[in-house]
């Protein structure tokens, strides 16, 4: 299961954090994209067509878009936490380095640490 991933969270996040057999992976990226980037709506609450033109229109996007180096001490690297809690203070630490980690993320995983 994925945390957050740059792509799926409509380029809004510079990691991609998952759990794996062995605990959880975050890879930073070391670049992002310039510009807006068209939101997809909720799969479940439009028709097929509505979500497949949004997801048209990010991709026209994407093709267009600059990308450009972020420039942080993080570009590029990866990460591996053995629990929950190293999870969300490694995200916190990456975050507070100027890197974009969505809010939700901290709550989901704060969430799954309480139950």
């Amino acid at each position: 299961m994925s945390y957050c991933r740059w792509s799926s969270d409509n380029y809004s996040c510079d990691v991609y954090a998952y759990e794996t057999e062995w605990g959880f992976q975050v890879h930073v990226a070391d670049k992002r994209y310039v510009g807006d980037i068209p939101s997809l709506p909720d799969i479940l609450k439009v028709s097929n067509s509505e979500f497949f033109e949004a997801y048209k229109r990010q991709m026209e996007a994407i093709d267009k878009a600059e990308s450009r180096k972020i420039g942080g001490e993080y570009d590029g690297k990866s990460f591996g936490y053995d629990t929950l809690e190293e999870l969300l203070e490694g995200l916190l630490d990456i975050r507070s380095k100027g890197y974009l980690v969505p809010d939700w993320v901290f709550g989901v995983i704060r969430d799954e640490i309480s139950v």
